[in-house]
């Protein structure tokens, strides 16, 4: 059918009887229901599922001592090939001299 058809028979379109079929709404006797806590219940358990600014401190710390580290072990290396290889091993590849070719945009 192409769109004139339609807009010409609208009418008797609109007008085709449909089936109807009975609708049922039921209710179950039994609820389940969560309690969500609110932010105040929450202060006693707020460091054991979030992150503190002294977690994110030793990160980075640990993060830097691991990025000189293998700068250290791999001479010569600069801090942004270093992380390539460590955080994204899969987009870095180290060639015969050491130099480090980007392989992100190759697929």
């Amino acid at each position: 059918m192409n769109i004139m058809y339609l807009m010409q028979n609208m009418d008797v379109i609109e007008n085709i009887h449909r089936k109807k079929t009975r609708k049922k709404i039921t209710f179950d006797n039994v609820v389940n229901v969560v309690l969500i806590p609110c932010a105040k219940e929450m202060e006693s358990i707020k460091n054991d599922i979030w992150w503190s600014r002294i977690d994110y401190t030793t990160f980075y710390v640990s993060a830097r001592k691991e990025v000189s580290d293998f700068i250290e072990q791999h001479y010569p290396m600069n801090q942004y090939q270093a992380m390539k290889l460590l955080y994204q091993p899969s987009a870095a590849v180290v060639s015969e001299d050491n130099s480090i070719i980007d392989c992100s945009a190759q697929i």
